[in-house]
């Protein structure tokens, strides 16, 4: 409660810029209301897997769920993958700005509290893993980054020890280097991601949250879903930052690798 109290304090006296404008934000993250309130958030989507839905249907599930439900449980996925989430990620991703891993954590912290509400988060956070020729080549992995400032984020923290969820990325291993995915289609993704994955036997009877920085297609988590649930794991969960709006995979879509 101290160290919360200091913490407002010093946010309060020395406002840090946001990262979005430029103006003081006064809050624990590096961006101020306004900004927040302007990212591209996903409200009317799939409840299923969070596909950003057209605002005048009123369809809840979207129609590859309905014909083919996807193999895990929850699926919590904030905002879409344009405007402000997209630069963001970009600049992540292929330029090394780890600022923005801390912004994404304390962002789905703060609504994972409001969605979860009084129930339990799942025991543990699975990061998407990286091959290590990728992992190699970049010098991080998204995933891993933003799961450590998911975990330490101010949301969290406020939590029980109990009900926090630990990082366990031994969970499930990268076996096979795959072609990168920017320019696939759905189809070829999934392809594309045959035997890449393997989860370890320790998954079983676990509550399992998967973490990736974007879902394009869904076909990276859903490969990464049924291969825990061979293992019979007991929960699986899905957590992103941003949805690609579909059906069509653009060209500007991130690489989920």
């Amino acid at each position: 409660m101290v160290n919360k109290s200091i913490r407002s304090a010093l946010t309060f006296l020395y406002p840090q810029p946001c990262l979005l404008c430029g103006l003081p934000s006064k809050r624990s993250i590096n961006l101020c209301a306004g900004c927040e309130l302007d990212l591209p958030h996903n409200r009317h989507r799939c409840e299923r897997c969070a596909l950003p839905l057209h605002s005048a249907s009123l369809d809840r599930v979207c129609h590859d769920c309905l014909v083919h439900p996807p193999p895990y449980q929850h699926c919590v996925i904030p905002w879409r993958y344009e405007a402000q989430i997209a630069s963001m990620v970009r600049a992540f991703k292929q330029h090394g700005k780890l600022v923005y891993a801390r912004l994404f954590g304390e962002l789905l912290a703060e609504q994972l509290r409001l969605l979860y509400g009084a129930s339990d988060l799942p025991e543990f956070i699975l990061p998407v893993p990286l091959h290590w020729t990728r992992h190699l080549t970049r010098g991080f992995n998204q995933a891993t980054e933003t799961a450590y400032q998911l975990v330490t984020s101010q949301a969290l923290r406020e939590l029980p020890p109990s009900h926090r969820p630990r990082i366990a990325s031994w969970l499930c291993s990268r076996t096979r280097h795959t072609t990168t995915q920017r320019r696939l289609d759905a189809d070829a993704r999934q392809s594309n991601l045959q035997q890449a994955f393997s989860a370890h036997p320790g998954c079983a009877g676990r509550r399992i949250a998967i973490l990736d920085d974007v879902v394009t297609t869904g076909a990276t988590v859903a490969t990464i879903a049924r291969e825990l649930n061979r293992a019979d794991t007991a929960e699986i969960h899905v957590w992103s930052i941003a949805r690609t709006p579909l059906p069509s995979v653009r060209d500007s879509a991130p690489d989920n690798s």
